[in-house]
C-alpha cells in the first residue's frame, strides 16, 4: 500500500521526540512492505528507506501554496480555517496543496490525518478536491485542552471543525476507549475504532544493564502543567523526609522547566532530583530498566506512550486515576487522585519499602504491556486501510456501471 500520513509535526533532528508514536507507526508500516509518505507541518524533509517525509516550507513558499489551495477548494469549506489565525490557516492550506501535489504524482491508497484540528482538516479539504476517503487519527489534544485548574473544551468554532472532520472520516482511530467515548460528543454515530498506541516489545524490555548506584525513580513527560510535575516534586519532599537514599530523574523538555527547577530548590530536594532534557530510546530503555518504578502525576493523557514503554521494561507505575490510565495501567501499578501529593507520596513509599509488592506489580506491568505491541496496532491499522481501498474500488465500479 501507498500511505499518506498527515501531521502537524513529525520527529526531526531539531525535535526528535515530538509525535514519536506517529514515527514509530510509519516505520513499522514500511517494515511491512508499505510505502509511506509523510506530510509534516513541523519537521525536516528526508527519505528513510521506504518513508519519504515532506516538510512545510518557509513562510513565503507556504503562502504561495496556500493561495493555490484557496483557488481550488470549495468556498464553503474556507470557514474551517477562520478560527486558526493567519499562521495556522496558511500552514494548513500549504499542507493541503502539498498533499494534492503528492496525489498527482503517486498512487496514494490511504490518507491518514493525525489530529482532527490539523491533519484531519487537511485530509478533509483534500477529500473535497480529489474525492478521496480518509481516516482521522485522534490523539486527545485535538479534542480538548487541559489547564492546571480544569479541563477546558475547545471553542465552539473548533468544535464545529472537529465535528465536520470526524463525520466525513471513513474511520476515526482513538488510542484509548476513554478518548473513543469522547469523540462521540462530536460525532455520535461515527465509526470510531480503539487502536492502542504501541511500543516495540522486542526493543523496550527488561535489561540487566543497571547504571544507577542509588535507588532511582524515573519520570518521563513534557515539562508542562498538564503533566503535574509540581505535585510530584511536593510528594518527593515528603518521601525524602523518610527515605534519604533515593534519587529521582525527571526526563523531558517544556515551558515549565525553570519553574520546576526553582520549586525543587525551594523544597530543598534539588540534590535528589535530576532534570534531563532528552534521552535516546536506547538510553531510555536502560534508564527504565535501572529504576525502581515509573511515576508521572499527569492531569490528563489520552494514552501516554511512556507508561507502555516503562511497563514493557518491567516497571510498576505510580500515576493518577484518570480514565485513560485506568485502562492503560490496569493493575500494573498504583493510581491515586490527581493533584494529590500526599497520596502520590504514600504510593511511592509503599513501593520503595515493599520489594515483594514491586515484584508483583512488575509482573503485572509486563503482562499488561503485551496489549500495546506494535505488531497488534499495525495489524489493525492495515486491516482498516485495506477496507478503505476495497470500498473505493467498489465505489468506482459502481460509478462505471
Amino acid at each position: 500500500m501507498n500511505i499518506c500520513i498527515i501531521s502537524s509535526a513529525f520527529p526531526s533532528k531539531r525535535n526528535p521526540i515530538i509525535n514519536i508514536f506517529i514515527y514509530r507507526q510509519a516505520k513499522a508500516l514500511v517494515e511491512r512492505g508499505n510505502k509511506v509518505f509523510v506530510i509534516g507541518g513541523d519537521t525536516e524533509p528526508r527519505e528513510e528507506s521506504g518513508m519519504i517525509v515532506y516538510a512545510r516550507p518557509n513562510p513565503f513558499k507556504s503562502m504561495i501554496l496556500a493561495l493555490k489551495t484557496v483557488l481550488t477548494i470549495p468556498k464553503e469549506s474556507l470557514w474551517l480555517l477562520k478560527n486558526k489565525g493567519l499562521k495556522g490557516t496558511v500552514g494548513r492550506l500549504a499542507l493541503v496543496q502539498m498533499t494534492c501535489n503528492l496525489l498527482e504524482k503517486e498512487n496514494i491508497d490511504v490518507i491518514d490525518g493525525n489530529y482532527a484540528t490539523y491533519g484531519g482538516v487537511v485530509a478533509y479539504l483534500v477529500s473535497k478536491i480529489h474525492n478521496k476517503q480518509y481516516i482521522t487519527t485522534c490523539h486527545g489534544a485535538d479534542m480538548m485542552e487541559v489547564t492546571d485548574a480544569a479541563l477546558r473544551l475547545l471553542s465552539e468554532g473548533e468544535k464545529r471543525i472537529v465535528s465536520l472532520v470526524l463525520k466525513n472520516s471513513k474511520y476515526i482511530l482513538a488510542p484509548s476507549q476513554d478518548l473513543a467515548n469522547y469523540t462521540k460528543i462530536y460525532c455520535p454515530d461515527c465509526p470510531t475504532k480503539v487502536v492502542y498506541n504501541s511500543v516495540d516489545l522486542n526493543f523496550f524490555k527488561p535489561s540487566n544493564n543497571k547504571i544507577f548506584k542509588e535507588r532511582t525513580v524515573i519520570c518521563v513527560g513534557s515539562l508542562d502543567e498538564r503533566k503535574g510535575h509540581r505535585y510530584l516534586l511536593k510528594a518527593i519532599q515528603q518521601i525524602l523526609e523518610e527515605i534519604t537514599d533515593v534519587d529521582f530523574i525527571i526526563i523531558g523538555r517544556g515551558s515549565e522547566k525553570k519553574k520546576l527547577k526553582n520549586l525543587a530548590k525551594e523544597l530543598n530536594i534539588q540534590d535528589n532530583v535530576n532534570f534531563i532534557d532528552f534521552l535516546t530510546d536506547e538510553q531510555l530503555r536502560i534508564y527504565y530498566s535501572s529504576s525502581e518504578f515509573f511515576v508521572l502525576a499527569t492531569l490528563y493523557d489520552s494514552f501516554g506512550i511512556v507508561f507502555a514503554e516503562a511497563m514493557a521494561c518491567g516497571l510498576p507505575v505510580v500515576s493518577t486515576n484518570i480514565l485513560s490510565l485506568q485502562e492503560v495501567v490496569d493493575g500494573g501499578g498504583i493510581l491515586v487522585e490527581p493533584r494529590n501529593s500526599d497520596q502520590l507520596a504514600k504510593a511511592m513509599l509503599r513501593l520503595l519499602k515493599d520489594e515483594k509488592l514491586r515484584q508483583e506489580l512488575s509482573k503485572k506491568a509486563l503482562e499488561q504491556a503485551k496489549k500495546f505491541s506494535i505488531e497488534r496496532r499495525i495489524d489493525t491499522i492495515e486491516e482498516l486501510y485495506e477496507s478503505i481501498i476495497e470500498n473505493e474500488i467498489k465505489t468506482k465500479r459502481a460509478m462505471e456501471v
